[in-house]
């Protein structure tokens, strides 16, 4: 980005995330390599075969971050059977650690983002910055985190947060409690600003989420 110069103060200004403050796809594909290596290696079943399950995972909860993957894909269901304890603790831990690990690797602003931001807040004190976002609320909000750039966002306007897997044969859910509980209370790391959740209809391209 480049520098800002003083001028007529804007409303607000608006920003994307994936791809606009950091590169998303090289932070994504690798991360989620790392962990589909993992579910390949522990049960077996070849990554190509492991990613058409994800690809349809994907679809069925619209959205390609969804966070509970690997208790959703047939193949790791049909390995474990109704064991949830052996498959969060055996797998699934691994698994998201493998995720996370990698991704702690490649989640940087693009050069000159911070920098940009700082001055934003230097000419522009009282105007807010929001992020306006198809991802679903928590996972923005982690990537942000993460970036170390959620304290310049005065909002964060995303989708619905994923939905939480359950096995109905034994009647849990297939999350560590740790992470449902995180889930569960809508946890914001300690973000002070608004946080909204739009429809999924309001998904960009459409101008809804940009006008609200």
């Amino acid at each position: 980005m480049t520098s800002l110069k003083k001028k007529k103060s804007p409303q607000a200004l608006i920003f994307d995330i994936d791809n606009t403050v950091f590169d998303w796809v090289t932070y994504y594909v690798n991360s989620l390599q790392a962990m589909l290596g993992i579910v390949e290696r522990h049960i077996g079943v070849p990554y190509s075969d492991l990613a058409k399950q994800a690809s349809k995972v994907f679809e069925a909860h619209g959205s390609i971050e969804y966070p509970f993957l690997v208790q959703e894909l047939p193949a790791v269901m049909n390995f474990f059977g109704d064991d949830i304890d052996a498959m969060l603790t055996k797998l699934v831990a691994p698994a998201r650690d493998a995720f996370k690990t990698t991704a702690l690797h490649h989640l940087e602003p693009y050069p000159g983002v911070a920098e940009t931001f700082v001055e934003l807040k230097s000419n522009y004190p009282n105007i807010p910055i929001v992020a306006l976002t198809d991802a679903p609320r928590y996972v923005a909000m982690w990537k942000l985190n993460k970036l170390k750039l959620l304290p310049y966002f005065s909002a964060v306007y995303g989708l619905a947060d994923p939905i939480i897997p359950t096995d109905s044969k034994v009647g849990r859910v297939k999350v560590d409690p740790s992470i449902l509980l995180k889930h569960l209370q809508q946890v914001n790391f300690n973000y002070q600003g608004t946080i909204r959740t739009l429809p999924d209809e309001y998904e960009k391209p459409g101008t809804r989420g940009l006008k609200t």
